[in-house]
């Protein structure tokens, strides 16, 4: 993981491809439920990260078993 975060940094020049990037890797088998761990989810809106650059626009997700 250090590799793919070292490569990532090093080559991009801007901060959203990086966040992309990392999203991509973390969620490679399909997002998960924080307190069931039910692969079962839904898109549940969106909220804004604030970077020094700029604002970046995030998906939510939601436990469809709730």
């Amino acid at each position: 993981m250090k590799e793919f975060f070292t490569n990532s940094l090093g080559s991009a020049g801007e901060t959203e491809s990086v966040f992309t990037d990392v999203s991509e890797q973390k969620h490679k088998d399909g997002y998960t439920c924080t307190h069931c761990q039910s692969t079962n989810v839904i898109r549940f809106g969106k909220y804004q990260v604030k970077t020094t650059i700029n604002t970046i626009e995030r998906q939510r997700y939601r436990c469809k078993v709730r």
